[in-house]
């Protein structure tokens, strides 16, 4: 699993790297480029904020009733 997450990783690396370079040809500058970073950096830690949040099954079992007893 660790292989294919550092594959996915150095995949990812090198399409922002392309893109940043695309951008650069096409607009003459990095500015561009250096927007869409930081923008993606902050729907990153919005996500990151909501990560575990929602609906959660209870964590520990409901109780036993009243004089069962466990066998």
């Amino acid at each position: 699993m660790v292989a294919w997450i550092t594959v996915i990783h150095q995949i990812g690396g090198e399409s922002v790297a392309y893109l940043a370079g695309v951008l650069r040809v096409g607009f003459g500058t990095y500015f561009e480029a250096s927007m869409l970073a930081g923008l993606l950096c902050i729907a990153a830690a919005l996500m990151v904020v909501f990560v575990g949040t929602g609906r959660r099954a209870s964590r520990w079992p409901a109780a036993a009733p009243k004089g069962h007893v466990e066998r």
